[in-house]
């Protein structure tokens, strides 16, 4: 199966990248961990190379509570902003107001919750 030994590669690459970053002084617990597990994101879609698509997905549905989680939770997505900011390699938040609204259920998830607010929602 082509998809997994491609993977397999990413997955030896990024070890690869996390030893010589860790040679060099870095400890990458929590970043290491993150990388893996997009990884395995990647590998469970069958993907054969890393896309910004896959990217985005990874970050907007993960449990770390980002993106989708956040708006279903009733929790402040203001105040999770900069973490899923962080996830996608952002300086700024504004710079990742865009990827919430490609994400069809986000834009959903966030009307309801205007209206829910006594807003209105454009349909």
């Amino acid at each position: 199966m082509a998809g997994s030994s491609e993977m397999s590669g990413l997955r030896a690459r990024a070890g690869e990248y996390l030893a010589m970053r860790r040679a060099l002084g870095f400890r990458l617990t929590t970043q290491g961990g993150h990388l893996m597990s997009f990884v395995g994101f990647c590998e469970e879609r069958g993907a054969g190379h890393v896309t910004a698509d896959l990217a985005v997905e990874w970050a907007t549905s993960t449990t770390r509570g980002s993106g989708n989680e956040v708006y279903r939770d009733g929790r402040d997505v203001q105040a999770r902003l900069p973490l899923l900011s962080t996830w996608l390699g952002h300086v700024d938040p504004k710079s990742t107001y865009w990827y919430l609204q490609a994400v069809p259920e986000l834009l959903a998830l966030a009307a309801g919750r205007l209206e829910a607010a006594g807003g209105q929602a454009d349909e």
